[in-house]
């Protein structure tokens, strides 16, 4: 398992930080949550990234979805294991790539 290290943000998005320096730690979770919530053009330094997730919450459909996911993954150096979509819940096995 890699582990790759990076700024931490708060549960606002914010950067977290303690005692006046930035909080460095394991990134993997924020790394897949960021990629799934960002919008393609919502990442300035790379406009094509980003699933969109918020835009398919009412849609239907899962399979364009799915494949969304794992083209934006792979092309993020993140391996994706197992993924689940339901109508109520999406469940992911993620790690970064080697």
């Amino acid at each position: 398992m890699i582990i790759k290290r990076d700024i931490l943000l708060d549960e606002d998005y914010d950067l977290l930080i303690d005692g006046g320096d930035f909080v460095i730690g394991d990134c993997l979770n924020q790394q897949v949550a960021l990629l799934l919530l960002a919008s393609p053009g919502d990442i300035r330094s790379a406009p094509e990234n980003g699933v969109g997730l918020p835009e398919y919450l009412l849609g239907e459909d899962n399979d364009h979805l799915n494949a969304e996911i794992r083209f934006q993954f792979k092309k993020d150096n993140l391996k994706l294991r197992k993924i689940k979509i339901t109508s109520t819940q999406l469940t992911l096995d993620a790690d970064h790539d080697s």
